[in-house]
This record gives C-alpha cells, structure tokens and sequence, in this order.
C-alpha cells in the first residue's frame, strides 16, 4: 500500500512541478487511474450483497474522498444513488447520511449541468426521488411531476 501512495505522490508531484512531456504524461496517467477507480468503486457499490451495508459504507467512503478531490459524473452518480436507496431499504444511518452527502455535494454540478444543457430533468428527478427515498418524504409530490 505505501508504494502505491509513493507512485500517486510522485505523479501529482510531476502533474503540478514539472513541465512539458512529463507533465502532459503525468496528468494523463492521474486522469487514467482516476478514472479505473471511479469505475471500479461504482461497480463494487452495485455488486454490494443487500446485507452487506459495512461494504457498501467503505465503498461510499471511497467515492465520497474521490468526489472530494475530482469531478465526478453527475448522471451515472445520481443513478448509482438512487439504485441504492432502491435495494436497501433499512439502511443503517450512517449509510443514509453518507449518501446524502455525496448527492448533495453533486447539487451545484447537477445546476450548472441543467442550465447549460436542455432536457436534463432526469438527473434532478433522480437526485430528489433518491433524497425523498431518504427523508421519507413521498415521490408523489407536485414538484416532482413533468410540466
């Protein structure tokens, strides 16, 4: 595990010290392994058994740090959430509030996203019917419905 941190170190280090082809190498190879780990994090979020919530949180933990430190799809993300909040019904409270958290902190992007491109009512439906799932408050609601 400390030669992964070292090899991650050692990338930014060059991604943001260094000039020219090592650089342009650098945050090709960051963006890459970023990337593998989103993917893989998502995946293992699906895969999670349904009574397995002491994984699904690890996992949670690991997207919420990697959301932290870059963008993260809003769509893909949204949906992974509220398939979550689909298939664990009786969620321990540290899950839920985790999960809350990474959906709120996708707000902003899921705003800026819906202003600058038409017809993306989906992603905030998803955002507040996998909230309203978490609140329990009902998906019936009239902010909820199409105009």
């Amino acid at each position: 595990m400390e030669i992964l941190r070292s090899c991650v170190k050692t990338l930014k280090y060059c991604a943001t010290e260094s000039y020219g082809e090592l650089q342009d190498f650098a945050l090709n190879k960051l963006k890459g392994i970023g990337d593998e780990l989103i993917i893989i994090l998502k995946s293992a979020i699906k895969e999670v058994a349904c009574d397995d919530e002491y994984s699904l949180l690890l996992n949670l933990i690991r997207l919420y740090a990697l959301q932290l430190s870059r963008q993260i799809s809003i769509e893909s993300l949204l949906n992974d959430l509220a398939v979550i909040s689909k298939n664990f019904r009786t969620i321990d409270d540290e899950v839920q509030v985790l999960s809350i958290q990474i959906t709120w902190r996708s707000v902003p992007d899921l705003y800026s996203a819906i202003s600058v491109v038409q017809g993306s009512q989906h992603s905030n439906h998803v955002a507040i019917g996998s909230r309203s799932v978490f609140c329990n408050i009902s998906g019936e609601s009239s902010f909820l419905e199409d105009d």
